[in-house]
């Protein structure tokens, strides 16, 4: 194995014992860095994962697990006509979030709640309105207090209604609102959210 300078992914665990160990890497730059982070943040959920120039040993080619922890139960599915399904849908993603970390607030609008969800660094905000030409949520990230990436892989992307401090996630299922939610979530947390050259 060679031993050289490079951007690899850090897994840290905080709880004792207290330990980390560098993950995936060694990439020439930090660009690619990220999303790799963001990709494999879902193997690690006990983890902080970050990214980091180090001088190290090259890690072997590794394939992550097929599935993360808990990933054999399939993602819920809502029936948003309905009040009783929109209000389903906003408790459980209002308690996905809260298990990331988030702060979360639910404000009902008359059958039809808005789920509020609050990091230190960004928000998001699902609204469970139905229409039949839009019959999934889409999450809104804004009030981001750094310039946000153009492109979050598995999150927003620029035609996403991006614009500076504000994205917007399009997800077509549920399996994908969850994990843009997890991933948007994350990123805010690590930094990889930011365009750190324009912030």
């Amino acid at each position: 194995m060679t031993t050289g300078r490079g951007w690899y992914v850090k897994a840290t665990r905080y709880a004792f014992p207290h330990s980390w160990r560098l993950i995936s890497g060694p990439f020439d730059d930090s660009g690619p860095a990220f999303p790799e982070a963001a990709r494999i943040r879902p193997f690690y959920p006990e983890a902080h994962l970050s990214v980091v120039l180090e001088v190290a040993k090259t890690l072997p080619e590794r394939r992550p697990r097929a599935r993360a922890p808990g990933a054999e139960q399939e993602a819920p599915m809502f029936d948003l006509s309905r009040v009783a399904g929109r209000l389903a849908a906003a408790e459980a993603v209002a308690e996905f979030a809260r298990e990331r970390g988030a702060t979360v607030n639910i404000e009902n609008w008359d059958g039809e709640p808005d789920v509020d969800v609050w990091l230190p660094t960004l928000r998001a905000t699902i609204g469970m309105q139905w229409h039949k030409q839009a019959p999934m949520p889409i999450i809104s990230w804004h009030r981001a207090q750094r310039p946000l990436v153009g492109h979050l892989p598995g999150a927003w992307r620029q035609e996403g209604s991006f614009r500076n401090g504000k994205a917007t996630s399009l997800p077509e299922t549920w399996p994908a609102l969850f994990e843009a939610l997890e991933i948007g979530i994350c990123a805010a947390v690590d930094g990889s959210a930011f365009d750190w050259e324009r912030a």
